[in-house]
This record gives structure tokens, C-alpha cells and sequence, in this order.
């Protein structure tokens, strides 16, 4: 399977929740918010599915609207295809934002909540659901 790349431009409520928790326990530096999580396995052609509107419209489109987040420089979801040392595949999802990361996660969930779970919910860990955020 092909890695997934897409660079996107773009163009508040604040919620604590499982999403947001789940997002802030990721590693990151900077200005640069940096999540590397493993694929589930089974899970690689349905992220694609996933994925693929979100390169094909990255600002307007109906998952992850880039554009909506005026924070967000850019943004690269990657699907690290596994390899002979790993077995899994991984999902990167990088993006260079103005301001504190925090501040950005905030707003990604915010403007794209049930985004981040319809691409994270492929991935190993992630507490997925509409109705876990709600509560």
C-alpha cells in the first residue's frame, strides 16, 4: 500500500474530553503537533477511504476542514505503510500552527470533532465517539 501524503493551507467552544485527553497525551514540540499512532490491524484500507476526501479538498472538505482552523499552517496526514521490521502500519498526522499546540488541539477538535474520531478511530488506543465527547 502506498503511503498517504497531503499537504493542505487553511484559511470556540473549548471542550474536555476523551479526544482532547486522548490528543494531549501525544508527544510534541514547538509549534508542531506530532501524532504517530499505530494503524489497527485490518484498518489500513479503510483509513485510505477516510483519508482520501480530506486530499482531495483539504480546506472544505466535510472530515478535517483545514480551513476552518486558523491556526493551522499546514497539515499532513501519512499513512506509514508496515515494513519487514514492523508489522503495523502508522498513521502521522503532523501540522505547523501559529500559537500553543494545545490551543490548536482545542480548536481541531472544536471545529472537526467527529473528524478526529472517523480518522483516529482506525488507530490503536483512540477513544473514539461521538457520545464520549458529549458527556
Amino acid at each position: 500500500m502506498p503511503p498517504y501524503r497531503e499537504h493542505c493551507s487553511p484559511a470556540g467552544r473549548q471542550r474536555n474530553t476523551p479526544t482532547l485527553r486522548w490528543l494531549r497525551s501525544v508527544e510534541y514540540a514547538g509549534r508542531s503537533a506530532l501524532v504517530v499512532v499505530p494503524v489497527l490491524p485490518g484498518q489500513e484500507d479503510a483509513l485510505v477511504e477516510t483519508l482520501d476526501p480530506i486530499g482531495r479538498d483539504p480546506a472544505s472538505n466535510a472530515i478535517l476542514p483545514f480551513g476552518k482552523m486558523a491556526r493551522l499552517h499546514f497539515c499532513s496526514p501519512v499513512i506509514i505503510p508496515y515494513n519487514k521490521w514492523d508489522p503495523r502500519s502508522l498513521l502521522m498526522f503532523e501540522g505547523d500552527v501559529d500559537g500553543p499546540v494545545a490551543d490548536f488541539l482545542k480548536d481541531l477538535v472544536d471545529v472537526a470533532g467527529d473528524g478526529v474520531d472517523a480518522v483516529f478511530r482506525h488507530c490503536e488506543g483512540f477513544p473514539s465517539g461521538a457520545a464520549d465527547r458529549l458527556q
